[in-house]
């Protein structure tokens, strides 16, 4: 004798977490709201400070630095500037939930400083000094020869073939 069972209110249930899940993955693969790439030449050291979002420098053969932003929202103004040689990359969230995520590629002498909020920090590839601080977000370094400081209260640090002093 076969049993039949009848799933009942299941099969509504599982479609609704189907399209919530569908919902969640196409919204974190939506474009970005706003975008920003330009490059730097005369850059010697690198100062970001960021509330939100994700934060990568990298280290490279090039004299300039590129900066890419994607911003969760349409109406952002990026603040990016160079003076006296200092790359500056500066965002706060004008009131509201928002996010910037920075891609940097810089010549692989400078030193570089971040101060995130939440978000993971990413440095590699970099002959200067690195100071990284994060409050809510893991930070990585990789390859990095100068002098290394990084700090997160809520995040794991891991660093990978380092041939720092400190």
């Amino acid at each position: 004798m076969r049993r039949r069972q009848t799933l009942g209110t299941a099969r509504p249930i599982l479609g609704i977490i189907v399209v919530a899940a569908v919902g969640i993955v196409a919204a974190a693969c939506a474009p970005p709201a706003a975008s920003f790439e330009q490059t730097f030449s005369g850059v010697t050291s690198v100062v970001v400070m960021s509330a939100e979002g994700d934060i990568s420098v990298t280290g490279g053969t090039d004299e300039a630095a590129a900066v890419t932003a994607d911003s969760s929202l349409a109406s952002d103004d990026f603040d990016i500037q160079v003076e006296d040689g200092v790359l500056r990359v500066t965002h706060t969230c004008p009131g509201t939930s928002c996010s910037v995520d920075y891609t940097i590629t810089v010549p692989e002498t400078v030193s570089v400083v971040v101060s995130g909020g939440t978000g993971n920090v990413i440095v590699s590839d970099v002959t200067g000094a690195i100071d990284v601080t994060t409050t809510e977000g893991d930070v990585f370094v990789r390859r990095v020869t100068g002098d290394i400081t990084a700090a997160t209260e809520t995040g794991i640090i891991t660093g990978t073939q380092n041939r720092s002093s400190t």
